[in-house]
């Protein structure tokens, strides 16, 4: 028996913890840059650990949009995703704190403000069941359109995207007199393409990723917000790693996201030149309308701090550190 014993002890000791394979889904299509880091870090991370935790990506939103990403991983068909700041505000507000609208003008307050706030931010998506793996920018969101907009007055008669289940966006469009159509991200391709919408927001990277440039003619060079997105694991799933494992994971995908984010960042540029090459004429705000469109900002951010948007604390807090950067 002592024997017998010994020999168990030294097995449980000896074999290779049984493998975890983590199934992650997005809407990015298969063959972007950012899937090919995603794949090439889910390929890192199953050498390190020795194939105890693998990554199995469904791409292209095969998997529904996010809230049926969010619903299947509730019943453990999927582990995590790849998701907007919007929906990450459903578990957390200040999720997207940073992506609220005329906020941060350049990378330089990007960076500065993420350093300050970061740690904060994904210690309470971890707290609310969620658990960031990365955060990338996706640039600065623009108007996009079939027709110019040169005004905020020019919205009235347009019918705008609407993030499906975004409490802040919905205020924001109902400020500035525009006409919202809910949908999910997946869906605006064809909403442009069949004129349920004629105007959308997203950065020029993403307007190429997810071929929406080809559905519009003008772009509004007034950028509107900062654009990020998360990667994230379920602390169901998640707890199923060993310490060990969960540390190794955790490294790989902050430096794969890191390099994301450098390559977006330095894209950027060239795709707005992109947009342009292909035809979509960028037309500039009226100068005089620009206060028009801060005022109509300051009243959805009030509004959206009331609804529990966000966090009004964390936003004053961010400001105040914003403002001290500006003045240096």
């Amino acid at each position: 028996m002592k024997k017998l014993f010994l020999i168990m002890t030294l097995l449980a000791v000896t074999l290779p913890s049984q493998a975890t394979t983590l199934k992650i889904a997005t809407l990015l299509p298969d063959g972007t840059s950012i899937m090919q880091a995603m794949r090439a870090g889910g390929k890192e991370i199953e050498s390190l650990t020795e194939g105890r935790v693998k990554f199995k990506f469904y791409p292209g939103g095969v998997m529904g949009n996010d809230a049926s990403v969010m619903r299947k991983m509730r019943i453990g068909q999927l582990h995590g995703g790849a998701f907007t700041s919007g929906t990450m505000a459903d578990l957390y507000p200040d999720a997207q704190i940073y992506s609220l609208p005329f906020l941060l003008n350049n990378k330089a307050e990007v960076d500065h403000i993420r350093a300050q706030f970061d740690a904060e931010i994904f210690a309470g998506l971890e707290e609310a069941g969620m658990v960031p793996m990365g955060l990338a920018t996706g640039g600065f969101a623009y108007l996009m359109s079939q027709q110019p907009i040169r005004k905020m007055s020019d919205l009235g008669d347009k019918k705008l995207w609407l993030p499906q289940g975004d409490k802040l966006i919905a205020i924001a469009i109902e400020e500035i007199g525009a006409n919202g159509v809910p949908l999910g991200l997946g869906d605006v391709y064809t909403g442009l393409q069949t004129g349920l919408i004629d105007t959308a927001g997203t950065s020029p990277a993403g307007a190429i990723a997810l071929q929406w440039y080809t559905q519009v003619k003008y772009v509004t060079d007034y950028p509107l917000g900062y654009l990020g997105g998360w990667l994230a694991i379920g602390a169901k799933a998640w707890k199923k790693l060993s310490p060990a494992d969960q540390k190794i994971v955790k490294d790989v995908w902050a430096r794969v996201y890191a390099q994301i984010d450098a390559e977006t960042w330095s894209g950027s540029s060239n795709a707005i030149a992109a947009l342009k090459n292909q035809g979509i004429e960028f037309v500039a705000v009226d100068v005089d309308d620009k206060l028009n469109w801060q005022a109509a900002t300051e009243r959805a951010l009030l509004r959206a701090g009331e609804a529990g948007a966000y966090n009004p604390e964390t936003l004053q807090r961010l400001r105040d550190e914003l403002e001290r950067f500006r003045a240096q």
